[in-house]
């Protein structure tokens, strides 16, 4: 009788344990979060970036929105107006200057919006006009040192919030996206085919996937950004203090 009483409690322990497992186990698996695609968000990224490097200094206003504010050195707040000032003003004081993204971090909120904070260094090169009232005694240029990736004449970290604001561009996304759909499915049927159809329909995936690439990035835009960077240092740097 003993024995039997034993067995029954013996049974109920494992059924509990078992029990604790499995709620585990659903527990863990409904609280794993869902990644979220970073392609587009990482483009517009980079493409921002190209913009800051390039000679045009205009290009870089189309990755804000209209109202978009940025807060600069000393907490100066600037909005677009302001902001083509002084990005124009960065370039003619320093033609040959270059950023270089040190580190990045994205948290998406969705595929085409979240927050983006970047560490970035700036290589002045020469110095061909004053910058905010100051020429520099000497060119500034610890970019004749390439060699060394941590000869920056400037430094700092800036936030950005950005999300999608182009929703007229809807239609033609979700159009993309269909016609993506339907290439997959047909390249699986031809899975294994080496086969002029099969190398149509590749190439004919890699352009749609680029024209979305295209139109998702173009409907991202900053709405707010904040950089954090020590510019009093930099201005004494230029007067060679």
């Amino acid at each position: 009788m003993r024995n039997r009483k034993n067995f029954v409690v013996v049974l109920a322990l494992v059924a509990l344990i078992a029990g604790s497992v499995t709620t585990w186990a659903l527990t863990t698996a409904k609280a794993k979060p869902k990644l979220t695609n970073q392609q587009y968000l990482q483009s517009f990224f980079t493409r921002y970036v190209a913009s800051l490097n390039s000679t045009a200094c205009a290009e870089t206003l189309a990755f804000y929105t209209p109202g978009a504010v940025s807060v600069g050195a000393w907490g100066v707040e600037m909005d677009n107006a302001a902001r083509e000032v002084y990005l124009c003003g960065c370039k003619q004081a320093f033609p040959d200057a270059t950023v270089a993204i040190k580190s990045i971090n994205i948290e998406p909120t969705s595929e085409t919006s979240g927050r983006i904070t970047w560490e970035f260094g700036i290589r002045s090169g020469k110095q061909a006009a004053p910058f905010l009232g100051v020429m520099g005694k000497n060119t500034g240029a610890s970019s004749t040192t390439p060699d060394d990736s941590l000869a920056f004449d400037h430094e700092g970290v800036s936030i950005a919030e950005v999300e999608t604001v182009d929703n007229g561009s809807l239609p033609a996304i979700n159009s993309l996206k269909q016609q993506l759909t339907s290439l997959d499915k047909e390249l699986a049927s031809l899975d294994g085919q080496a086969s002029a159809k099969r190398t149509a329909l590749v190439e004919r995936q890699t352009l749609l996937n680029q024209q979305l690439v295209d139109l998702m990035v173009s409907t991202i835009k900053i709405t707010r950004q904040t950089s954090f960077q020590n510019m009093d240092a930099f201005l004494k740097k230029l007067s060679g203090e």
